[in-house]
């Protein structure tokens, strides 16, 4: 058999973790009852698109591993693993969750709103061109727009779902790109632990 005629199908188990379980829907507008009840400082940051004093947040300096989430109706937004310190005194991402963050023009144009794609609720805002990261990007973000949730919990806090495909990467890729995925991770499922081979 000629190289090129050596096929096979690899069973690629991809894991992810996806936005918000059973929290959808355009309701920026109205309370949906799955949303948590914000305290004053909070409204006035999410629903007022106010500003946190700068230094001032709980996640400015936070470094553990895991997921941040919208505070107001738990949509999963930032992995720690794009969260940075800019030195601006809010905490800072050079990504989001694929389709788990809005962009809108402020009303004078100047700078550019980032906002839950779920519910709406003001995070801050988005800077390009500062070159602070590869990617170029800096979420300036309130940390009372913010929830955080622990590596350990997500599993209990976020759906999770396992494809099967014909090439671990190749799943792995599309996968990471699609909305609300947190992680794809590839591997096999049925209790394999070496890959097979074909001849």
């Amino acid at each position: 058999m000629q190289p090129q005629e050596k096929r096979g199908l690899l069973l690629a188990a991809a894991i992810l973790f996806a936005a918000a379980g059973g929290r959808t829907g355009e309701e920026a507008n109205g309370m949906n009852p799955a949303w948590k009840e914000l305290t004053p400082e909070e409204a006035r940051v999410i629903v007022g698109k106010g500003t946190e004093p700068p230094f001032s947040g709980t996640f400015d300096k936070h470094t553990a591993a895991g997921v941040y989430a919208c505070r107001r109706c738990g949509a999963a937004l930032y992995r720690s693993t794009d969260k940075f310190d800019s030195g601006c005194g809010w905490p800072a991402f050079d990504a989001e969750v694929p389709g788990a963050v809005r962009r809108e023009p402020d009303p004078d144009g100047r700078r550019t709103e980032i906002l839950c794609a779920v519910c709406s609720g003001h995070l801050g805002h988005v800077f390009i061109g500062e070159r602070l990261t590869p990617r170029d990007t800096r979420h300036c973000v309130n940390s009372l727009s913010l929830a955080f949730v622990p590596e350990a919990a997500l599993d209990g806090s976020f759906a999770r779902a396992v494809f099967a495909g014909g090439c671990f990467w190749g799943v792995e890729y599309f996968l990471q790109q699609a909305r609300g995925v947190i992680r794809a991770v590839s591997g096999y499922t049925g209790g394999h632990t070496e890959r097979p081979t074909y001849q």
